[in-house]
């Protein structure tokens, strides 16, 4: 629990709705509950954001509950970072070191 807070980037947010409304809808979150949610991935309406720790858990519930049916909202579901996250971006973290590191070494 204690790697899950100090090193946890905050929540994940899964939202699947019509792909026509992906950029409204990030948007819209952005506006409506932190200009730090970024796009983790995204496929044919199924997007994945990643929101700070800090955020408002209910602006969350009232955003997409105030554009379910004008997106086309067909589920969605939020959770805290897991130890997996955390393992996985530590890991991209040192690979991206080593990588420019390598390159520093490589210029003549």
């Amino acid at each position: 629990e204690e790697l899950r807070f100090r090193l946890g980037k905050g929540y994940h947010l899964s939202v699947m709705l019509d792909a026509k409304h992906e950029e409204e809808f990030t948007q819209g979150l952005k506006q409506n509950v932190s200009q730090e949610a970024s796009v983790v991935a995204s496929l044919a309406g199924s997007l994945i954001f990643e929101l700070p720790r800090s955020i408002v858990l209910s602006s969350v519930f009232e955003y997409i509950s105030s554009v379910s049916a004008s997106f086309g909202i067909r589920d969605w579901g939020i959770s805290q970072s897991t130890l997996e996250d955390i393992f996985i971006q530590l890991t991209r973290d040192a690979e991206r070191k080593e990588e420019q590191a390598n390159a520093v070494n490589a210029e003549p």
